[in-house]
């Protein structure tokens, strides 16, 4: 048995998310590559970037005198 149920579909405000996502870098799209971009292809493709994340390590002193090291990474883009 299969119940069909209908309910309305809020309208969507594009204005408000335009002016929200105004000055918020982070989240809004790119204007060449948009939202999403792909470093897996298929056979014989190129990828759309490559993915680097260089580390530099960082000692931080802990209460008990020891020292603990941390790798602070940096994502960049490569392969554009």
């Amino acid at each position: 048995m299969v119940l069909g149920v209908s309910a309305p579909v809020p309208r969507v405000d594009t204005a408000a998310i335009e002016t929200f996502l105004r000055g918020t870098h982070a989240t809004a799209p790119d204007p060449t590559y948009g939202t999403q971009m792909q470093d897996f292809s298929l056979p014989g493709h190129g990828s759309e970037y490559r993915l680097q994340v260089p580390y530099e390590e960082i000692e931080v002193p802990l209460s008990g005198g020891q020292v603990a090291t941390l790798r602070e990474p940096t994502c960049t883009s490569a392969d554009l």
